[in-house]
């Protein structure tokens, strides 16, 4: 009867080694910056907004791995939205700030050359931004594509 202890509580012990390994405490998926991104939510002095409505928000913007940063933005030209050239540059990441060089000192027209998200840990495909546009806080949602 001792043998048939020892054996199940060696089994028991065994299972349970088995289903604590190192991989349970890794917490998940982390947020990465890298992908193709756009404004899914515009929240102006608490107010929400249609993106629609706001056409330097209708755009994609890239973090491509290697530090690679793309632009591709809409502007507002005679009451119309249209595509504009894309803007390149790099970017990269010291922290939780992220630092944009626009290339030929060109000018984003969303993120600032300079920001650190607000990155929601239970969602890592979004992230949002604060900042203040005209003196007018805003906040916008971007989502992963």
């Amino acid at each position: 009867m001792k043998k048939v202890f020892a054996i199940l509580f060696a089994l028991t012990l065994g299972f349970g080694m088995i289903s604590c390994s190192s991989d349970d405490d890794a917490g998940g998926p982390e947020f990465t910056i890298h992908g193709t991104w756009k404004v899914t939510k515009v929240l102006i002095n608490g107010v929400e907004h249609d993106v629609q409505d706001y056409c330097p928000y209708r755009g994609t913007f890239q973090f491509i791995s290697g530090g690679t940063y793309v632009e591709n933005g809409y502007e507002l030209l005679e009451e119309n939205c249209v595509a504009s050239d894309p803007v390149g540059g790099t970017w990269q990441k010291q922290g939780n700030t992220y630092t944009l060089t626009l290339n030929g000192g060109a000018v984003s027209s969303v993120l600032p050359n300079s920001f650190s998200p607000i990155i929601d840990t239970n969602n890592i495909n979004e992230f949002e931004l604060s900042l203040s546009a005209g003196g007018i806080p805003t906040r916008l949602t971007f989502s992963k594509q």
